[in-house]
């Protein structure tokens, strides 16, 4: 399988609907059909909020590259 990886460890991203900044931690590659039909990945994000560690795993298409 060709990976079709957008962000990689250490990318910061945000939900596409807004939130703080999150920092991918691990690329799952395990992918999924996505709504185009094509492969996706899916990503592992920590984000700190009032000083406490949060994580969460996010589709490619709900998330935003703020690295950039």
């Amino acid at each position: 399988m060709v990976s079709n990886e957008v962000y990689v460890v250490g990318d910061i991203v945000v939900l596409r609907s807004g939130g703080p900044n999150m920092t991918v931690n691990e690329v799952i590659t395990e992918s999924y059909k996505g709504k185009d039909g094509l492969c996706k990945e899916s990503y592992f994000c920590q984000w700190f909020v009032n000083g406490r560690l949060e994580s969460g795993l996010f589709s490619q298409e709900s998330l935003l590259n703020m690295s950039l």
